[in-house]
């Protein structure tokens, strides 16, 4: 994977020929997969900040983005962690109840 050998989302679309946009919907689905984390994909300080600006993962991402300066964040950063907190909530709903 690419991503994991370092490159930018813009090299990385350069070298595949496809556009910037679709080189995030693909680190967003494996957020969500759980086959990737957020951690590697976004810078720690960042992801931190958006994480603490989401109230609830049914939020849409405009308005999450909302809270933020201008241009502080992208729709795909947010889309990011709201990736990684839908997939924690499916994981939590599928271990079973051990008492």
């Amino acid at each position: 994977m690419h991503y994991k050998k370092g490159l930018s989302i813009k090299d990385i679309a350069i070298k595949e020929e496809i556009k910037e946009a679709t080189v995030w919907s693909h680190l967003i689905n494996l957020i969500g997969h759980k086959q990737i984390s957020v951690w590697q994909v976004l810078p720690y300080d960042k992801a931190r900040k958006i994480f603490n600006k989401i109230y609830s993962h049914k939020e849409k991402l405009r308005d999450v983005k909302r809270r933020f300066k201008q241009d502080s964040v992208t729709y795909d950063e947010i889309a990011c962690v709201m990736a990684s907190i839908k997939s924690k909530r499916k994981w939590n709903k599928k271990r079973p109840v051990t008492e």
